[in-house]
């Protein structure tokens, strides 16, 4: 079970990233562990506490989460809660995740 959350949520992290890194959208970040992470819009190279966090991009968050949601996938309005996978994601999950990411950038 665990190994399914692993393997799903590095293939969705990954996923974004090459989204993001394809369409060249400067200074996004996908930082977490495969059962729960985040996208963040930042210049930093990491984001390790609040103080980072807060100097994160949310107009561009609320963007993605305004557009996504059309798309039918649902994330934290304000971004201060991670993304969440489980075992029960599957192969059709990540390609309708990635599919949704891909048509709601860029901005």
């Amino acid at each position: 079970m665990h190994s399914n959350i692993e393997k799903f949520g590095t293939a969705l992290m990954q996923g974004i990233q090459d989204i993001l890194n394809d369409m060249k959208i400067d200074g996004a970040l996908v930082q977490g562990y495969p059962s729960m992470f985040q996208v963040l819009f930042t210049k930093q190279d990491r984001v390790d506490n609040y103080r980072d966090f807060i100097t994160s991009n949310n107009d561009l968050f609320t963007k993605l989460h305004e557009r996504i949601l059309t798309k039918g996938i649902m994330l934290d309005k304000n971004n201060s809660e991670p993304m969440y996978t489980c075992a029960a994601h599957n192969e059709n999950d990540l390609k309708h995740t990635l599919e949704a990411f891909e048509l709601s950038l860029p901005f």
